[in-house]
């Protein structure tokens, strides 16, 4: 039998996000996430390299955070799932977590219509590859070649990255860099966006007309593909695993905090007045915080004021000598994560290129997890791919 124990406080996340009343936790939860560790450590012992998920789990207090999520025994095949794969691809590429909802209609038609096009090519051979935008060969994203030029390209004109800007968070993926990245923190964890999808959050009927004008398709046919998107409804978000080769994590991501900044304590303390930022309720920064000051910093810059020219000039100097790149940094993640202050504050960018992160033959995978049921997901199928023929016949 289940016994629950009840966690009412009211949490508030050092990020600024309000803790609501978390769900009740379970000893099936307790028992799945003492699971985990304890492969961590059967792993440490045996000498095993560990995976990014596992290096985070490995230290206590991170620990501690994820036994109060809830929902752990609900999705363990997920997780498990999620863990063999970091498992089987650990030597050869880096992980990224991220999870997006309402969107599966849309990438499984850019999916299809890509293999109409261009063929089923690279990971789609294996069914490892997802889309995370829809326009086919769309001059947005082949604006930047690499993330370096990005960076130091955005830095110079407005004086701050800040993905809450839609023109960046189009090109832009935020991520964790385990599968319980952020752990604890509402407004920035993937594991939370996965269990509770934002219910602001939304799939734009334009969007998938650009999509099918892309591909050569009339635009009229959005209207009869949404009439499947009630088919394709979960309780949850849809969770992506990213695994990007090693030789190419630098060009396409780097180490970033909240809304895209680059994960700079200096440049931090300076842009939010904290003499230390030791992530504790002392130091807390809210979202309301954030864009205040990001709005003052664009503005300064743009003024050309010299102490906020001397901040951000030392920023892009950080870019050029590639500070905030992934390599170095996700190696002593994964070997000595316990060296890491902030450890669970640290999160990812990748940027999204056409050649890359677009493109089944970058030797990039990305996993999908659904909560869709079987029974769904087969009629949900069969009518998809029913009007995927009868447009393109009519075409």
């Amino acid at each position: 039998m289940r016994k629950n124990c009840f966690l009412l406080v009211i949490l508030t996340s050092l990020y600024g996000q309000e803790y609501q009343s978390l769900p009740a936790l379970s000893t099936d939860d307790l028992e799945i996430a003492n699971q985990l560790f304890e492969q961590v450590e059967q792993a440490k012992k045996e000498g095993h390299s560990l995976t990014q998920s596992q290096a985070q789990m490995s230290v206590v207090p991170i620990q501690n955070k994820i036994k109060k999520l809830p929902k752990l025994a609900t999705y363990k095949d997920i997780i498990h799932q999620a863990f063999e794969k970091e498992q089987e691809f650990k030597a050869t590429h880096y992980v990224f977590y991220t999870a997006i909802p309402y969107m599966r209609l849309f990438q499984d038609i850019t999916r299809k219509l890509f293999q109409i096009k261009i063929g089923k090519i690279g990971a789609l051979k294996e069914k490892s590859f997802q889309f995370i935008r829809y326009t086919h060969d769309d001059p947005t994203y082949s604006r930047y070649p690499d993330v370096t030029t990005f960076l130091i390209h955005e830095l110079e004109q407005n004086g701050i990255i800040d993905d809450n800007e839609t023109r960046l968070k189009t090109i832009l993926v935020s991520t964790n860099l385990a599968f319980f990245g952020n752990a604890g923190l509402e407004g920035e964890s993937t594991y939370n966006y996965f269990i509770s999808p934002q219910v602001w959050a939304r799939a734009k009927k334009e969007w998938l007309e650009s999509c099918l004008k892309s591909f050569g398709y009339d635009p009229i046919w959005a209207e009869k593909f949404l009439a499947l998107q009630e088919l394709t409804k979960t309780e949850t978000g849809d969770l992506f695993q990213i695994f990007i080769p090693k030789n190419l994590v630098n060009q396409i991501g780097y180490i970033s905090w909240r809304q895209g900044i680059p994960f700079d304590l200096t440049f931090i303390k300076n842009v939010f007045d904290r003499t230390l930022l030791t992530m504790s309720p002392v130091d807390q920064i809210y979202a309301k915080e954030i864009n205040e000051r990001l709005a003052t910093i664009k503005q300064k810059w743009k003024e050309r004021d010299p102490a906020t020219v001397s901040l951000v000039e030392q920023l892009i100097n950080n870019v050029k000598s590639g500070k905030y790149h992934l390599t170095p940094f996700l190696e002593l993640y994964k070997l000595k994560p316990i060296a890491l202050k902030y450890l669970n504050y640290y999160q990812a960018r990748l940027l999204i290129t056409n050649e890359l992160l677009l493109n089944p033959l970058s030797g990039i995978n990305i996993f999908r997890y659904s909560t869709l049921s079987k029974e769904n997901e087969l009629k949900y199928k069969q009518e998809l791919n029913a009007l995927i023929s009868h447009m393109t016949q009519s075409k």
